[in-house]
């Protein structure tokens, strides 16, 4: 029934009107109504045009940001031996629903062991045990805005001091690389302050992905802070930074929050501590 009243709606009008994304029988249906207007297809226009919120989006974003810190320390909780990736799981969408989201903003991640040397590794049934390193990754979404929020966790009181080098050499390096976001900054520039610091520690061929995305509407929008972008920072854009280091079959540790682009300066509005050890 919307499709009929749209194109009747259309009909009426004279002109080109670009849209961001119709599947095909939409288009056609509408297209075979229309006399005088032209479909253009016009997604990098809208994708440019919602990289950059409004302070009501930008609102939206910090509270589903706040929901997700919660979560994080629910997290840390639940962490212990014996608790399978998917009770853990389960019990952290049932908390971001509690707390005020409207829905999960993605499949929440829970990786131990060495899964979690997979940067997306889903839950499954495997038990955690004293040692394991996990690696959670959650977001709340808050009237259809979402946040991203990572934290890398180990279970109990004890792991391998190679670990806990490569969990600070990760966390030094999102450190440095919030510091360098700014509006106007090249977004590649910022992947590059992250990516060279890991690679003088000699774990760059372990940093497999880009360093961060933007993030409101969808959880992956512009712009990409990658090694190729060519994108720009800009004022009130809102982005993730998360830099990770994976060793293949052995561990994975991945940090990330979700800030806003300021002036001179990023704010994070995630806020969830750095604390890996749960108990």
């Amino acid at each position: 029934m919307f499709k009929e009243e749209l194109a009747d709606e259309l009909g009426k009008l004279v002109g080109d009107v670009g849209f961001d994304y119709m599947d095909a029988e939409s288009f056609w249906k509408l297209s075979s109504k229309l006399r005088f207007l032209h479909l253009i297809p016009s997604s990098d226009l809208v994708w440019k045009l919602r990289s950059i919120k409004d302070e009501k989006e930008i609102e939206k974003i910090a509270k589903a940001a706040a929901i997700s810190d919660v979560g994080m320390e629910i997290a840390s909780d639940l962490i212990s031996p014996g608790v399978t990736e998917q009770d853990v799981k389960a019990e952290l969408t049932e908390e971001l629903l509690r707390c005020g989201a409207d829905r999960v903003a993605f499949d929440i991640i829970v990786a131990s062991g060495t899964k979690s040397s997979l940067p997306h590794g889903g839950p499954g049934n495997r038990q955690l045990q004293a040692g394991d390193v996990v690696v959670i990754d959650l977001g709340a979404s808050v009237s259809e805005y979402s946040a991203d929020v990572t934290r890398t966790f180990f279970v109990g009181d004890k792991v391998q001091d190679k670990i806990e080098k490569v969990y600070k050499l990760v966390e030094e390096a999102k450190n440095l690389a919030e510091e360098h976001m700014m509006a106007w900054v090249s977004a590649s520039s910022v992947d590059r302050v992250a990516r060279q610091f890991i690679e003088n520690a000699g774990f760059v061929e372990y940093f497999v992905h880009s360093l961060g995305h933007g993030i409101g509407l969808s959880v992956h929008e512009p712009p990409r802070i990658s090694p190729n972008s060519k994108d720009l920072l800009a004022e009130n854009m809102v982005v993730t930074c998360e830099p990770g280091v994976y060793i293949p079959g052995q561990y994975g540790i991945r940090l990330e929050d979700t800030l806003v682009i300021k002036k001179d300066s990023a704010v994070r509005l995630s806020k969830a501590p750095f604390n890996p050890y749960t108990h």
